[in-house]
């Protein structure tokens, strides 16, 4: 996080019943003394409206990897996701090339992307089982033990299917 920045965390639906609603505000948007983060799950639909309500004083994040192209295309900043935590720079170069207007590799990114987590996401326990084989193998990193119901040990992945996934998701940014 940068230096004076806040952090929020918020959901749509917590955004739009509660927290936004009781926010002090100053012309009709949450009031905000200096630059506030925000990271928002809400779906790229919804940026355009979170972006048009809040306005410049925050900075948006999506919280879906998957949709990172779409929340920046639809007035998010960027994107905070567990995924991007493994394949951070596949994300970073997909980022800017969007930004530069390489609308091509965003979306053929994405596509491989998708199609690539969606089997392990239909499982949080392989989500989880791979995430901490794929920062171990890739980065050198134990994420160590985790914590039920997230971390169920009964799905394992070898070497070669977690470096199989992280080539496919690179090359697919062009690294």
């Amino acid at each position: 996080m940068a230096p004076g920045f806040d952090m929020q965390y918020f959901h749509l639906s917590i955004i739009m019943n509660r927290t936004l609603r009781r926010a002090p505000t100053v012309g009709g948007r949450p009031a905000a003394d200096k630059k506030s983060t925000m990271k928002a799950e809400v779906t790229a639909v919804h940026t355009p409206m979170m972006r048009q309500y809040l306005g410049n004083d925050y900075v948006l994040f999506s919280g879906f990897d998957e949709m990172s192209g779409q929340a920046i295309i639809s007035g998010a900043d960027g994107a905070i996701g567990s995924w991007m935590n493994l394949f951070g720079p596949a994300f970073m170069k997909v980022d800017q090339a969007l930004r530069d207007g390489n609308i091509k590799l965003a979306h053929d990114f994405t596509r491989v992307f998708c199609s690539e987590i969606t089997p392990i996401m239909s499982r949080r326990a392989s989500f989880m089982s791979l995430m901490h084989h794929g920062m171990k193998l890739k980065y050198g990193i134990d994420l160590g033990p985790g914590r039920s119901p997230f971390h169920i040990g009964d799905v394992t992945f070898t070497d070669d299917q977690v470096s199989n996934l992280i080539d496919k998701v690179n090359a697919a940014a062009e690294l």
